[in-house]
């Protein structure tokens, strides 16, 4: 079982297989493990996310930073943890109007920028949604911005990244709903049905259809759910 935050008790996640996560981390700590510590504390950023909880998923991704595990410096898992660390910090940004936020997520953009120029197509379905957050900063043409959304949205069903397409949704329900948009409510009925019914994630699809700001105080569950250059390729 892993809990998002050590004083959130109410959200955990089956990761395949029952652990203690104390003694897991315990272990591997005392193994020397940096994949198994840099991975639990990846999963946990990426929840803490999903739900919201952004400055705990931010302290999370410095974590997995200061680890300095090569799949999440340049190997396999750099791709994911650059995007989720960029939209969390585009998150930070919002919330709290500090410019640090921002460049550091478009330091994590640059990162997946360089990949992609690198012919990585891994890298596309991760720019465009985050180009979408650009956009928004320096636009605001509800229309303009729509097409973007639409753009992203249909890439990540094209190659059947449910949890990008859910994700894009919600994004594209969350931009439009600050402009103004009449299509808020159809992006975001599009992520709930996309959450729940293609990748499986139940407990957020009830937290968006709730239209909370934070998770109820309920008990909720969720059921499971390289580069190709030598350049430097970590912020």
């Amino acid at each position: 079982m892993l809990a998002c935050t050590d004083d959130w008790e109410s959200l955990t996640v089956l990761t395949g297989t029952i652990m203690n996560e104390d003694e897991y981390m315990s272990e591997s700590i005392a193994e020397n493990n940096d994949f198994y510590i840099s991975t639990l504390l990846f999963c946990k950023m990426i929840l803490a996310y999903t739900f919201g909880f952004e400055e705990k998923a931010q302290l999370m991704s410095q974590e997995v930073k200061d680890c300095s595990f090569f799949a999440f410096e340049k190997g396999f898992f750099s791709l994911p943890f650059c995007f989720y660390s960029a939209m969390i910090s585009y998150s930070r940004y919002q919330s709290t109007g500090q410019s640090k936020h921002l460049r550091t997520a478009r330091k994590y953009r640059k990162v997946l920028a360089r990949h992609q120029s690198n012919r990585n197509p891994n890298a596309n379905p991760f720019l465009t949604i985050i180009d979408v957050e650009e956009l928004a900063l320096k636009s605001t043409d509800p229309i303009l911005i729509m097409q973007a959304c639409n753009t992203s949205i249909q890439l990540q069903a094209g190659e059947d990244f449910s949890n990008l397409e859910a994700l894009a949704n919600e994004q594209a329900s969350r931009i439009m709903r600050n402009l103004g948009g009449p299509t808020a409510e159809t992006y975001r009925d599009r992520a709930i049905h996309v959450y729940s019914h293609k990748w499986g994630a139940i407990a957020k699809a009830r937290w968006l259809q709730k239209g909370q700001d934070l998770i109820s105080e309920d008990s909720v569950e969720v059921i499971s759910v390289e580069s190709s250059s030598n350049e430097e390729l970590w912020p």
